[in-house]
Formats: C-alpha cells, structure tokens, sequence
C-alpha cells in the first residue's frame, strides 16, 4: 500500500513544485468560498435538470472554470484507466484494453484475489481528526479471502452534492475523493491523501471504448481515471479505484430521485 499512497520523503504537507497535478482545484471553490447546497445555492428542486440549470446559471465564471477543468484532464500526465460495464460484470481496464480488476455480485477480483466488504459498527483505528480528516467514525471493511482487512470505506458517501467519501487504511494512511463541477458533464473527482497529494482524477464519459470486441460501458457512463505517474498500478490500488469509481457519479443524486 505504501508504494501509492505515501511517495519516499513525502511525510509532510504537498508542496507546489512542478508537480502539473499540483495546480489543479480540487474542491467546490469560488470566489466567494466554498459551495454547497447548504450555503451557496438554493436551488431545492424536485427537478434535476431544473436544479442543474439553476446553479450553473447563478455561478457563470464557476462553471467555465468546472468547464475547463474537465478538458484539462486529458493534458495530466500519468497513465489511464477506464471503468465500465463489460458484458456481465464490471471492470477496470487500461488504455491498451486489459482488464486490471472486475467486479461481480459484490466481489471484487484484482492479481488473481477476491475482495469482499463487511460492514463494521464503528472501527477502532479512526485517524486523528484535523480540518481535512475523512469524516467518518463508521467503517465497511474491505477483506481478502483470508479475512484481512486491507481497506476501510466510510459509510458516509459523497451524495446530495456533499463529498463525504473516505477510505482508511489499516496504517492510517487515508484518501478523500473531493469533487469539483456544477453538473456531471464538467464534474472532476479528485482522491487526495492525508498529505494533501493527488492520487487520482476521475470524470464521466460517454467515450465508445471496446475491450476485445466488447463494449466497455453500453449505455452506461464510462469513469475515465487518471493516476499520478508517481504511484505505482499495485493491487490494492486498483482495489480502492474499483470501490471507488461510482463515487463521482453518487455526488449528483438527490433524495428521492
């Protein structure tokens, strides 16, 4: 795990450096602050759609910027991942079509390993609280065959346009997946670690991409991901980008709908 989730000599705060990942906004900022349903919008809709036009019309510079963000994802270096529905189950492919991890029935297989998740009432390790800790006390733990815990997510999700979702590690090392957009087609979802530095990006696509001569995805939305160059492809980073992939696109829904 730490070979993706803490780089060597990286124990502190991120820096700036040349890093082209470092300069990327990650959360929901405009100029007059954070954005949230709560406090920057008052959108309150039964209507999606009427709800989607409304924030993007009460915040235009916002939303160029969201716009912007979105296409500046193909210019981050880094490889590519893609996440979809292939034939009956769902996969994490690489650019050059191979099937890294799949999921089925609620069983995740990645280098030849099956992960299932159990939930726990509340986990023990919860990571000191800051400003910027995973805002989580309850945890679902995340198991090998063996039954040990390699990952612990945390029941609060990112839904109802509150970035919620977190994922801990049994050394206390953990991720958050902030989201940056005013609708899903400008929507970008960072995984940021306790250190402050990007992992991976993500964003929805409708992109026809074919895996031998299956298509990935159908009428479903594609998850592009990109992965900073810096972390290695290991096992258990595909199993956090797996679980985590269907993050971006929970951002949007709304009660009810």
């Amino acid at each position: 795990m730490g070979q993706f989730l803490l780089r060597p000599g990286h124990f502190g705060p991120a820096g700036t450096g040349d890093d082209p990942w470092r300069g990327v906004p990650v959360a929901q900022l405009t100029a007059d602050g954070v954005s949230s349903p709560a406090s920057r919008f008052s959108w309150v809709t039964s209507s999606f759609s009427k709800a989607m036009s409304s924030r993007r019309r009460e915040h235009p510079n916002f939303t160029r910027q969201c716009d912007r963000t979105w296409l500046d994802f193909d210019q981050l270096p880094g490889p590519r991942l893609w996440y979809g529905y292939l034939r009956k189950f769902w996969a994490l492919c690489t650019e050059d079509r191979q099937v890294v991890a799949s999921k089925q029935k609620g069983v995740i297989n990645t280098g030849g390993r099956d992960f299932t998740g159990t939930i726990l009432a509340k986990h023990k390790a919860t990571p000191q609280k800051t400003w910027s800790s995973p805002p989580n006390s309850k945890w679902r733990t995340v198991m090998d065959e063996a039954k040990t815990p390699i990952l612990y997510e945390g029941l609060y999700a990112n839904y109802n346009w509150r970035a919620l979702s977190s994922a801990l590690f049994p050394d206390q090392r953990w991720l958050r997946f902030l989201v940056r957009g005013t609708w899903e087609p400008n929507a970008v979802m960072t995984a940021v670690d306790q250190a402050g530095n990007n992992v991976a990006r993500y964003r929805l696509n409708y992109k026809d991409l074919r895996v031998e001569q299956e298509k990935l995805g159908g009428k479903k939305k594609l998850v592009e991901i990109a992965v900073h160059a810096d972390w290695q492809l290991t096992d258990e980073l595909a199993l956090v980008l797996m679980r985590s992939a269907e993050w971006l696109e929970s951002y949007f829904e709304l009660p009810g709908s």
